[in-house]
């Protein structure tokens, strides 16, 4: 009898309930991690200031997202299972643009206007990682060539900007 109820409390590693919970732990890490981003922009000081070097940091983290997302298609049959993990990680892209926005923001309006509309073309890309058709409508493509030349484009622009903002 024991080892009847030992059985049926090991979840089989093929079942939902498995993925619903790596789906929701994702999530849950996701928003915790937004949470205190936004807390820590709206709790700044005008006396804050953001550095380039802040701001490259960032470029790179989405950068490596990006690979990792386009890593996760190679594998056809490999990909089919890796639906939470390419939400997650385009959720996370979408995060960091939005992070790199507001920290770009802090420096003089004259040298961000051209890495602004670099910035919310991709922010507007990423918003749409919430319908599920985004992720089969060529997006390794669209991680090639697009999203790969804007992320070219944002670092150059970064590396003309001052060390740090100027409030």
């Amino acid at each position: 009898m024991a080892l009847k109820s030992r059985k049926m409390a090991e979840l089989n590693p093929d079942s939902d309930a498995k993925k619903i919970a790596a789906a929701a732990t994702i999530m849950s890490l996701g928003t915790g991690r937004r949470l205190a981003r936004n807390f820590s922009y709206y709790n700044r000081s005008d006396a804050d200031v953001v550095s380039r070097r802040e701001l490259q940091s960032l470029l790179l983290k989405i950068r490596r997202n990006s690979y990792n997302l386009e890593n996760l298609y190679l594998h056809d049959e490999i990909s089919a299972e890796n639906g939470v993990f390419k939400v997650m990680l385009a959720k996370n892209i979408l995060d960091e643009f939005e992070e790199l926005h507001r920290k770009v923001l802090f420096f003089d309006p004259d040298k961000i206007q051209h890495i602004i509309p670099i910035i919310d073309r991709q922010r507007s890309f990423w918003k749409q990682s919430e319908d599920i058709e985004f992720y089969s409508n060529g997006l390794t493509e669209k991680l090639e060539h697009d999203v790969s030349a804007d992320l070219l484009e944002i670092g150059s622009f970064l590396k003309e900007l001052p060390e740090i903002s100027s409030n």
